[in-house]
């Protein structure tokens, strides 16, 4: 007999009809955990032709099922609960094939569970091969039908059924290995999110990190044995990827994955709402004693404890004595215990695990285990007396002996104060940005040595160079790279030409590599976001306040609290205590906010076209006015309440490496407008009053708000020019630490800084009328009476000698802006590229430092922020 049916429904045995073909049997996604009882509920509800949705169970049972060729009955008589099941099952195959009664039902309802495996055993011995087509036959020949149609869902899963309720399919461990096998973990896997399991399991290159050799060695019982691992990091770090890839660190295996089977990940994906009811008649089997159990039974009960969030609740009162609270933790970890075996039985529908050929090591990975604090603290704290989750698996010694925990968060061990308690009970490890994902993917595409000079040329946009360091962004990166590039002309190869050659023949389009650059960034971040369906003003007070929370404390001795949980639900930050090398029980808790991060939350101050238009030689300029932006909004006052309290030295000094003064003058805004880019260079004399009348417009409808407003290209002036309250920020940005020595001193004069403000601009400004027709006329007129000086020279502040002309054009536009902004100081900022290494950090920190200016209310050297690190604070937890 083929794989298609002879017999189409309505059609008696003598009259021939050709073989019906056969759909495919796949599952549908809605209905991935979907359990016996949920399928049947659905099947006496459904119409007939109705388009039935196979659950996940029904698709793993008919494939494990079809290279059975003998099946054995599961026990001698159908229980009553079960034949009241059959009997709906008959009720519904009646409903599909549209028959008023099954001709034999009667005899039928009284089968026992051996007619059904020998009726499977029957049907073996035809030539079917087809899963659905094999199921279909069987269902004809249980209920006696003279045809069916393979391609009704709803009758597969009747099959399904009547298999499941009379026939010994398969164990647990051979279910899983026949199933669930993920070569590209080298394991099998099951878990409770398909959708997210399968975005993990996309392309990625072996990481040698050494966060992945630290959890190699965790793996490989190298170092703390027992321990649950911890594995920490922002969002997209790939954290989870690498709890995933366990089994394929162990030391043993062979190379070719023939022994993924031998090997299971149960990844769970762990939500605020999991929870486990503690059910009062089972505590006292928890306990070694019966005087024991009773007594923790009685507790339970006056303490109203009704779940494990409950009694997680009643620890973290710390109220009672250390002898209830070591009771509270053991029934704690044996609901942890339950609540992974009821995600099990959900998964795959088995409740019972023994096997005959059990798996060599078995992982439990917690996703998003700071989401679920009580099973992040049942696997992480109780590490005595054998009662840990692992420890009652490998009691029960049902599928393995061999368990490991894995915990993966953003919190990781301890945004809270309250998830820092017996920390010692982990191993840490913490995913750190790195670029090595992107390249090796980008690396691997066909024919990228002919491309690779433009592919080199994409990450000179800052926005995209810092957003691969995050290994989800750069998968995501280097796909849209391959598909842009591959298929593409090739490139010339450069490495043949000379230099004069090369100027001729250059093939690499730096404004295309930008821009498209620019644009992954933009979709990229887009994307990520428009999960979370926050609106964007949401979006940047998370994230304002998060760094503003950072900021506020010292770099170390202070543990920096961050009330908002959105700021772990968006991964923002990375998190890791350790214990102290001096051996004492306190603990240092690094905090961390990384670059990547800070990236992705400054472009939250700008449109797409900040990231993708390339100001031909000042990419840094761009990418330093969000960023910028995103200082600024960590004070904006509409977050506090309204409230402003910080000074402007409160502001700069977490900021600058350099000194910073006492400054009385506030950072006083309710916000902070999008970046503001000027098509054309704010000087003076030239169009200075169209520019101020534009931003006189600007603070007449947003005069509490602050912004950042880029400069047009060739400026001699500010880059960024900014304000907040009656605070003018002049920014040069400056990427290059070999140029310092020679643009700082020489930018921030002609911004008109210098050992002393000017006498004859501050007579000249004070009385302009800035609204009248005539203030470029009367600004012409005074340059044109310093240009009759032009020859004659100043000694500036650097000790060196200028013409006196730019510093006049500097001192002049500063106090104009000063003027219309309303603004009492002026504040020079240098904005540099953080430096690669301590030393050149150090030279530039001494250059900037060596020049100190006393000019518009400002006494002393410019303020140096570093753009493109991270903002770290660590602190000491006493146990």
């Amino acid at each position: 007999m083929s794989d298609t049916l002879q017999k189409a429904p309505g059609v008696s045995d003598d009259t021939p009809v050709e073989a019906k073909s056969l759909d495919p049997l796949t599952e549908d996604p809605n209905y991935a955990t979907e359990t016996f009882d949920g399928t049947l509920a659905r099947l006496e509800a459904a119409t007939v032709n109705s388009k039935f949705g196979v659950p996940q169970w029904v698709l793993n049972l008919v494939e494990t099922t079809k290279e059975k060729e003998e099946l054995s009955a599961k026990k001698k008589k159908f229980p009553d609960e079960d034949k009241g099941i059959i009997v709906r099952i008959f009720n519904v195959i009646q409903t599909q094939t549209g028959i008023e009664r099954l001709s034999q039902r009667e005899d039928l309802e009284k089968r026992s569970p051996s007619y059904f495996a020998s009726t499977w055993s029957e049907v073996k011995t035809e030539d079917i091969t087809d899963g659905r087509a094999l199921t279909a036959e069987f269902l004809r020949l249980s209920v006696s039908l003279d045809s069916i149609d393979p391609n009704n869902n709803a009758l597969i899963c009747c099959a399904a059924m009547l298999l499941d309720l009379s026939c010994k399919i398969d164990d647990f461990v051979e279910y899983v290995r026949n199933t669930c096998r993920k070569e590209i973990f080298g394991c099998c896997v099951i878990t409770n999110d398909q959708d997210q399991l399968r975005e993990l399991s996309g392309k990625f290159i072996t990481d040698f990190s050494t966060e992945m050799q630290d959890i190699a060695t965790w793996a490989n019982g190298e170092n703390r044995v027992g321990h649950t691992l911890s594995i920490g990091g922002e969002s997209g770090s790939g954290k989870t990827r690498a709890a995933l890839q366990c089994t394929k660190l162990l030391k043993g295996r062979g190379s070719n994955g023939g022994d993924d089977k031998d090997y299971l990940t149960v990844y769970i994906k762990l939500s605020k709402d999991d929870d486990q009811d503690l059910l009062h008649g089972k505590v006292a089997s928890y306990f070694a004693t019966r005087e024991e159990g009773d007594a923790a039974a009685e507790f339970a009960k006056a303490k109203k404890l009704t779940n494990a969030t409950t009694v997680d609740r009643l620890l973290g009162e710390g109220s009672e004595p250390d002898n209830e609270r070591k009771m509270l933790r053991l029934i704690r970890a044996r609901l942890c215990f339950e609540f992974v075996r009821r995600k099990i039985n959900e998964i795959t529908g088995y409740s019972v695990f023994k096997s005959k050929k059990a798996f060599k090591q078995v992982f439990f990975v917690f996703d998003e285990a700071g989401i679920c604090p009580w099973v992040y603290r049942s696997v992480n704290q109780v590490s005595s007396e054998g009662n840990t989750l692992a420890s009652f698996f490998n009691h029960q010694k049902e599928f393995s002996d061999n368990f490991m925990v894995v915990c993966c968060s953003t919190a990781t061990q301890g945004l809270y104060r309250n998830m820092l308690s017996t920390q010692s009970s982990f191993d840490p490890v913490i995913m750190r940005p790195g670029r090595k994902v992107y390249e090796g993917i980008v690396e691997g595409m066909d024919d990228y040595k002919t491309r690779k000079n433009f592919i080199g040329r994409l990450v000179e946009n800052p926005f995209f160079a810092k957003l691969v360091e995050n290994r989800g962004c750069g998968v995501v990166a280097a796909e849209v790279v391959r598909n842009a590039v591959e298929g593409s002309p090739a490139e010339l190869d450069t490495d043949t030409l000379t230099e004069e050659q090369k100027e001729l023949f250059d093939s690499s389009d730096e404004e295309g590599a930008y821009s498209i650059a620019g644009s992954i960034v933009a979709d990229q971040y887009r994307k990520s976001n428009g999960s979370s369906g926050k609106p964007v003003e949401d979006l940047k007070r998370i994230v304002a306040t998060c760094v503003r929370a950072l900021l506020c404390y010292p770099k170390k001795g202070y543990l920096p609290i961050v009330d908002d949980t959105n700021v772990i639900k968006m991964g923002m930050l990375s998190v890791v205590s350790s214990p102290m090398k001096d051996g004492s029980k306190d603990r240092k808790l690094e905090v961390e906010m990384s670059s990547v991060q800070l990236v992705l939350g400054a472009m939250l101050y700008g449109d797409r076209s900040l990231f993708t238009t390339n100001p031909t030689g000042r990419p840094f300029v761009l990418f330093s006015a969000p960023f910028f932006s995103l200082l600024l909004d960590s004070c904006s006052s509409s977050y506090y309440g309204g409230k402003t309290d910080a000074s402007l030295s409160a502001f700069l000094r977490p900021l600058s490496q350099t000194a910073i003064g006492d400054y009385s003058a506030k950072v006083d805004h309710i916000s902070v407008s999008s970046v503001l880019v000027s098509n054309e260079r704010i000087e003076v004399p030239e169009k200075v009053q169209t520019y101020l009348r534009v931003l006189r417009e600007l603070l007449r409808d947003n005069n509490e708000r602050a912004f950042v407003l880029v400069n047009g290209r060739g400026t001699v002036y500010a880059d960024l020019i900014a304000k907040s309250g009656n605070i003018l920020f002049l920014i040069h940005c400056e990427k290059d630490a070999k140029t310092t020595t020679e643009n700082v001193p020489t930018a921030l004069e002609k911004m008109g800084f210098s050992g002393s403000d000017s006498p004859a601009v501050d007579s000249f400004v004070e009385p302009l009328d800035m609204s009248g027709p005539n203030l470029e006329e009367q600004i012409e007129n005074f340059m044109a009476k310093g240009s009759q000086r032009k020859r004659k020279r100043s000694t500036a502040v650097s000790g060196t000698t200028v013409e006196y002309l730019p510093l006049l054009r500097g001192k002049l536009l500063t106090r104009l802006l000063m003027k219309e902004l309303g603004c009492r100081i002026a504040v020079p900022v240098v904005m540099h590229r953080k430096p690669r290494s301590a030393d050149t950090k150090e030279k530039c920190i001494k250059y900037v430092e060596k020049y100190s200016f006393q000019s518009f209310g400002w006494n002393g050297p410019a303020a140096l922020v570093l753009v493109g690190g991270s903002i770290e604070r660590s602190a000491i937890i006493s146990a």
